[in-house]
């Protein structure tokens, strides 16, 4: 609840707990989908197969769908929430400074 209380867009309602007795408790994935953004994403968690016969169903649960800003399903990881789901090289730069010295 404290750290609820510094997201800006946070209403001040909870959803319905998973677990309610003996003590009610919250899973990982309602708490996520509460400082979540509102947007619709797809995206594979970094061990998804990408061989699989069905790609969008993972009995690994390695499919990361956000709906709404509600995540449905997936582990979220680096990969999923990163820039970009691939990386690219960034090109560096030729060294600034004085050349080396010629030799005659």
């Amino acid at each position: 609840m404290n750290l609820l209380m510094w997201v800006s867009s946070w209403d001040g309602t909870m959803p319905i707990p998973a677990v309610l007795k003996p003590v009610p408790l919250w899973t990982g994935k309602q708490l996520l989908s509460l400082i979540i953004p509102r947007i619709n994403l797809t995206r594979y968690h970094s061990s998804h197969d990408d061989k699989a016969p069905t790609p969008d169903i993972s009995p690994y649960d390695t499919v990361v769908q956000i709906v709404g800003g509600q995540l449905i399903s997936g582990m979220v990881c680096k990969r999923t929430v990163g820039s970009s789901a691939v990386r690219r090289r960034q090109p560096v730069p030729p060294p600034r400074g004085c050349p080396a010295p010629r030799r005659r």
